[in-house]
Parts: structure tokens; sequence; C-alpha cells
């Protein structure tokens, strides 16, 4: 036996992930060899005689390594936590809509490394209007005035919001004084107010 080269490694883990790695043996002519059982170990997580190995549950770089007598061979590798997701990005974040009018919003997610991952189960809430779990937003017909969507991402319970802005606008006009007695051709100037959807005059 002049070398030993491991044949199977993998640079790269997540928590709790299993590995099994394969070691071959060299003669000094560089052909195939057969070896007897090796000893295995690791600089972290845990690896069995038979070379499987499983990875521990914080990040870290370590190495394993197989020895038979005085020859050995290592492989690096590094153990990384699994994405998961941190953070939900809604759009548009904030809005500015009418009464009774339709508004979709639509989310995405990001690990903890900044890149988009599924968002999952999503609950939505909504004041001074109604939506429906596909994000879809239908204000009041009455509303006026500052709201707020809510989506909630129930796996990590991540939440995130936008603002919503109901304009006022026109739905009738009336006329002031309702009534007035006039002489014969006196003038009068009549008064004309228009009134949103809460009967407020603008």
């Amino acid at each position: 036996l002049a070398e030993l080269i491991i044949t199977s490694s993998i640079p790269q883990l997540e928590f709790g992930q299993r590995f099994q790695f394969e070691v071959q043996g060299l003669d000094q002519y560089g052909n195939n060899i057969n070896i007897g059982e090796v000893i295995w170990s690791t600089t972290g997580g845990s690896i069995l005689n038979n070379g499987r190995f499983r990875a521990s549950y914080q990040e870290e770089k370590i190495t394993v390594t197989a020895t038979l007598g005085e020859i050995s061979v290592s492989a690096d590798l590094t153990i990384v936590e699994p994405p998961k997701l941190t953070t939900l990005v809604i759009s548009p974040n904030q809005v500015e809509i009418k009464p009774g009018q339709h508004q979709q919003f639509k989310l995405h997610g990001l690990d903890q490394w900044v890149r988009e991952i599924a968002v999952g189960r999503i609950v939505w809430k909504a004041i001074g209007g109604t939506i429906d779990q596909n994000g879809n937003f239908i204000a009041d017909i009455n509303a006026k005035g500052k709201f707020r969507v809510t989506a909630t991402a129930t796996e990590y319970n991540i939440s995130t919001f936008a603002d919503i802005t109901v304009v006022s606008v026109l739905i009738y006009f009336s006329i002031f004084p309702k009534e007035v007695a006039l002489k014969p051709e006196e003038n009068f100037t009549f008064d004309v107010i228009g009134f949103d959807q809460q009967d407020e005059p603008i």
C-alpha cells in the first residue's frame, strides 16, 4: 500500500445531513489494492467505522480523515445551516386606491443569505376592506383614509405589511339652500356642495 484516496467526498452538508465516505488503496504503481478496515476520524460531527458521516447542528469547517497504518488521507467540508425563511417582501408596499377598487398584493421570501425561498402557507389580514388568501384586496365602498394589509408566513411566524390609502371620491352633489323665497327679478346664488363616500363635504 502506497496511498489512500477518498473516492467519495462532498464540499458542503446541512445540519444533521448524512454522507457515505469511501476510500480506496493504491500500490506503488498506482493500481488498486485491497485494503483492510481503515480508521475514520473527524474534527466535527460524527463518523462510523464504515465511513458513514453525520453532520453536527452548528456551522463549522471540518476535516474527515481515513487512516490505515502510517498512511492517511483527508477531506475538508463545511457544515451550514439549512436555508430558512427570514424575510417576507410585499409588493406594492404602499398604494393609493378608490373605494371598491381591487388591489393585488404579491409576496416573495428571502432566506438568511438573502436568496429567494418559498414562503409556505400565508395568512392575509386587512382593515379598510377584505382580502382573500391570494392577496387580492377590495377596499370597502365607504372606506376612506389609511389602512393596512398584513401577510404572515405561519411556519416561521414572519410578517410583513402594506399601507393602503383609500382616497376621498365625489359621490353626490347637494344644492344649498334647499328652498328660498325670492321677490320678482331678485338675484340669488345657490351653493353646490359635493360629498364623499362618508357623506363629508369635499
